[in-house]
């Protein structure tokens, strides 16, 4: 299992200096091992990062979909707010679908205030304020950017 952290350390320093290849070649090393050592945990936070250097969209969602549901099956609330995060994400971003994306970004949301992930809900607020902004929901917009 430390093969596959490592693997997933050195994925993250590529992703870190933007080169997305070589962070997909180290990300997918980690995904196979820890899938063969049966570690969900893990595996949460892996398919959250190949979710980040995904070139394909469907691929992109797929790894989503696939964290946000392994996430569930151990009730990992971290991974369900990093999934949820991404999957709002792809669906305002990716999908140009703001509306729908709102009560994702706010389960997301609930799931980071739940493990008081500061960082990742701090995001989250950010981005649910940039949402607002664009669906011309000022007072909504304002909490959010003042609470991040």
């Amino acid at each position: 299992m430390s093969e596959a952290t490592a693997y997933s350390n050195i994925g993250t320093i590529y992703l870190d200096f933007r080169d997305t290849i070589n962070a997909r070649k180290y990300f997918l090393k980690a995904l196979e091992t820890f899938r063969t050592a049966n570690a969900t945990v893990h595996l949460t936070e892996v398919l959250t990062n190949l979710s980040a250097v995904a070139s394909d969209t469907a691929q992109k969602l797929a790894y989503i979909e696939e964290s946000i549901q392994l996430g569930h099956s151990i009730d990992y609330e971290n991974a369900l707010a990093y999934g949820y995060h991404n999957l709002a994400s792809f669906v305002w971003k990716n999908r140009r679908q703001a509306r729908a994306a709102v009560p994702l970004y706010r389960k997301a949301a609930s799931y980071g205030e739940k493990t008081k992930d500061f960082y990742e809900t701090t995001l989250l607020y950010n981005d649910l304020g940039a949402l607002y902004l664009e669906l011309g929901r000022i007072d909504s917009a304002a909490y959010f950017l003042e609470k991040g």
